[in-house]
């Protein structure tokens, strides 16, 4: 759904739990946009670039808004934890083993 140059996407739950933690999907208007995703947010934005939708985004989470920003910033950032630090945006690099959705 897009309101006044917002882009709204749905985290679909519940998360995918793998060996490295939590995985979500995330819906645009009911078709998958991002699958099993550790940085649904930014993988959305991304997403949404290839899509040609620019302006904001939310993700939403049972129906509520909780995270957005700026397309266009935000698909250039990915979220990155460590062992002894909190999560935090960094520089995305596109990894050339990832598979595209179909």
């Amino acid at each position: 759904m897009t309101l006044r140059n917002t882009t709204f996407v749905d985290l679909v739950l519940p998360p995918f739990l793998g060996a490295s933690g939590y995985r979500y999907d995330v819906t645009l208007d009911g078709e998958t946009i991002v699958r099993r995703s550790k940085s649904p947010l930014t993988d959305a934005a991304r997403a949404l670039v290839s899509k040609g939708i620019a302006g904001r985004i939310v993700l939403r989470h049972a129906g509520i808004g909780t995270q957005g920003g700026l397309i266009a910033v935000l698909a250039t950032l990915t979220a990155s934890e460590g062992d002894r630090s909190a999560p935090r945006f960094v520089k995305w690099t596109p990894n050339p083993h990832a598979e595209a959705l179909p």
